[in-house]
């Protein structure tokens, strides 16, 4: 695929460095021209704020996103390489 692409991250109250992850992938992203945009539960400051849920983050993800077409992936999950292309081409 050679269209625009946007990563859009939510982190739901992660404690185990996933925010520092991020932070570091983010550069890359962009070098590569792919646009990211990250956020998190706990990332304004709240350290306790509580995991809101996987519907709550999929729907804070889909709202700080810009794009018109969405293709979701977890943490626990694995994206081949021509996804993105043959959705878009579906």
């Amino acid at each position: 695929y050679r269209g625009p692409l946007e990563v859009s991250i939510f982190d739901d109250g992660s404690s185990d460095g996933t925010r520092a992850l991020i932070e570091a992938w983010i550069p890359r992203l962009r070098a590569a021209r792919v646009d990211c945009v990250a956020s998190g539960s706990r990332w304004g400051g709240d350290a306790h704020a509580e995991a809101g849920g996987i519907g709550f983050a999929k729907n804070r993800a889909v709202a700080q996103s810009s794009g018109s077409l969405l293709a979701f992936l977890d943490a626990d999950d694995v994206m081949l390489p021509r996804r993105v292309e043959l959705q878009v081409a579906a």
